[in-house]
């Protein structure tokens, strides 16, 4: 589960830590963190993986098994961007969170909501709350 612990230490714009496993080699690491990377210059961008594998100067078929290969799917992948620049926003700012979310890429807030919840298990008030 993502730790939105991670993100209370810092107001800079980091890079998203998306929690690859330990397991998971250099050469790999840094090329997923390279990926998240250009995810999250563009966070609100209707992404499609081809997009993301031509901005990252791969073919498609080669940045799904780099995904797979760190046990990530592309919407996984970008959700987690997503997340990780939510938490950023929540507690760095008053910007309401109907805003942050479509900041973020997401279509709905209740949509928004609910991934958030699966991912930080808690809402994004409770988030914001426990980091002012």
């Amino acid at each position: 589960m993502f730790s939105p612990r991670a993100y209370h230490t810092s107001s800079e714009m980091e890079p998203p830590d998306i929690g690859l496993s330990s397991s998971c080699d250099s050469a790999l690491r840094v090329s997923i963190e390279a990926v998240a990377e250009v995810l999250a210059r563009d966070v609100a961008r209707q992404w499609r993986v081809g997009d993301l594998a031509r901005e990252t100067g791969l073919s498609t078929r080669p940045l799904q098994r780099k995904l797979a290969d760190a046990n990530l799917s592309f919407l996984h992948l970008v959700r987690l961007v997503r997340i990780h620049e939510t938490c950023r926003l929540l507690k760095d700012s008053m910007i309401p969170i109907t805003a942050i979310s479509f900041c973020a890429g997401f279509s709905d807030s209740a949509h928004f909501s609910c991934d958030f919840r699966a991912s930080t298990g808690m809402t994004p008030s409770d988030y914001r709350t426990i980091c002012l």
